[in-house]
């Protein structure tokens, strides 16, 4: 999970500071039976600047406008979520169904 930030905002100092963070995302519901999402516990690190070149379109693919704000985003800093914990919802399979893992996946 990629996102920019201003390293001067409260949750840019807080993540310089202490990098552990905990997030959530749900897709928009209105009744409880359809909620869908996911929950993450994780350490957010600043991305070094070599890495831009490399995130940077992927980002604009999932958010085509950004690429008018390219020079603006390289003097932000763009920050990576190494998850550590994972819990998917989806209330549609049953009210509190979810599976939770450690993150990442350990396939073998």
């Amino acid at each position: 999970l990629y996102f920019i930030s201003d390293s001067e905002s409260a949750h840019g100092k807080h993540i310089a500071a202490r990098g552990e963070v905990a997030g959530s995302v749900y897709s928009p519901f209105r009744v409880p039976g359809g909620i869908k999402g996911v929950q993450f516990r994780g350490r957010c690190v600043a991305m070094a600047e070599e890495e831009f070149g490399v995130v940077w379109p992927g980002y604009c693919r999932r958010f085509p406008y950004a690429v008018l704000f390219e020079e603006i985003a390289r003097g932000q800093v763009f920050h990576r979520i190494e998850m550590d914990w994972v819990r998917w919802i989806d209330n549609s399979a049953g009210f509190g169904f979810k599976v939770e893992t450690a993150w990442p996946l350990d396939l073998t």
